[in-house]
């Protein structure tokens, strides 16, 4: 869920109002998603 509300938000302003390419902003998203599944199984495997 975090995935889906934050950066699509942030991302898609971008997109409209920075003018950032789609495919740049892809880049980002799957970027967060790479960032937020590392942070949770790190944080598994320490507690």
């Amino acid at each position: 869920m975090l995935w889906v509300a934050f950066p699509v938000v942030l991302l898609t302003g971008s997109i409209i109002w920075e003018r950032v390419p789609w495919q740049t902003a892809a880049i980002h998203a799957g970027d967060w998603l790479l960032k937020l599944v590392l942070i949770a199984v790190a944080l598994g495997l320490l507690h």
